[in-house]
C-alpha cells in the first residue's frame, strides 16, 4: 500500500493527467488526502483480487470510481454480488461514520478544555476515584451527544 500511496503522491506532485487520480482531481476540483487512505478488501490471488476491486467498484460504488475495472464481471453474477456489496458498502460506511465522530470528539474546542479544568480544580479535594469516574462519565455523554450528531 506504501508503494501505491508514493504512486499517486508523485502524480499528484507532477499533476501528471495520465493518473485517472489527477483528472479526477482537476475535474472535479477536490483535494486529495493520502493520508487517510484505507484497505477495504485484501487478497493475495490475482485474479480474485481484480474481480473483488471490480465488483466493489460496480456494486459498493454504483460505477461512481475514478477509475476503470481491471475485469469484465458477467451480470449473470449481479443478483448474488449486489447483496454481498450492499451489505459491504454498508458496513464501510457505518465504519467511516465512527471514525469522523471519533474525529470531531477528539477535536475538542479549547472551551470544552477550560470546563474541564475548571471542573478538575473543583473536584481536587475528592477522592481520585471519583474525578476519575466523573471524567469518565463526562467523556461518555460528550460521546453520545457527537454520535448524535
Amino acid at each position: 500500500m506504501e508503494t501505491r500511496k508514493k504512486q499517486h503522491a508523485y502524480n499528484l506532485r507532477k499533476m501528471n493527467e495520465t493518473s485517472e487520480l489527477v483528472v479526477h482531481k482537476i475535474n472535479e476540483e477536490h483535494n486529495i488526502d493520502l493520508n487517510s487512505i484505507s484497505v477495504i478488501d485484501y487478497e493475495k490471488d490475482w485474479y480474485r483480487r481484480k474481480f473483488k476491486e471490480a465488483a466493489h467498484m460496480r456494486y459498493t460504488y454504483n460505477g461512481q470510481t475514478i477509475s476503470n475495472p481491471s475485469i469484465k464481471i458477467n451480470r449473470i453474477w449481479d443478483p448474488l454480488l449486489v447483496d454481498i456489496y450492499k451489505k459491504k458498502s454498508a458496513e464501510i460506511e457505518e465504519e467511516e461514520e465512527e471514525q469522523q465522530v471519533m474525529e470531531e470528539y477528539e477535536e475538542t474546542t479549547v472551551e470544552q478544555q477550560e470546563e474541564e479544568q475548571e471542573e478538575e480544580e473543583e473536584g481536587e479535594g475528592e477522592d481520585d476515584w471519583l474525578r476519575r469516574a466523573k471524567k469518565r462519565k463526562r467523556r461518555k455523554r460528550r460521546r453520545r451527544r457527537w454520535r448524535r450528531k
